[in-house]
């Protein structure tokens, strides 16, 4: 589960936050395939209609919300105290 930076607040005792990160070379190989391969994703039929190939999937402007480095954005909006 992801709480963000906020269980401690949730549960008011301090917590310990570990981090892993995957690579973003296969994270964003690992979303392609997810999306072209499962027709039940949102992006699914977009991506097999617009994206004939992982160059147009990955520069593709509808896509680009979907495919980018929201690990980084999310460390980045760690609240320091």
């Amino acid at each position: 589960m992801n709480f963000g930076f906020y269980l401690d607040k949730l549960i008011s005792r301090p917590v310990h936050t570990v981090t892993l990160l995957r690579d973003p070379r296969s994270l964003l190989l690992s979303i392609y395939k997810h999306v072209t391969e499962n027709s039940d994703d949102f992006y699914h039929q977009y991506v097999i209609q617009n994206c004939s190939t992982i160059d147009l999937f990955f520069h593709d402007p509808v896509i680009s919300s979907h495919v980018e480095n929201w690990q980084t954005r999310y460390l980045a909006s760690y609240e320091r105290t």
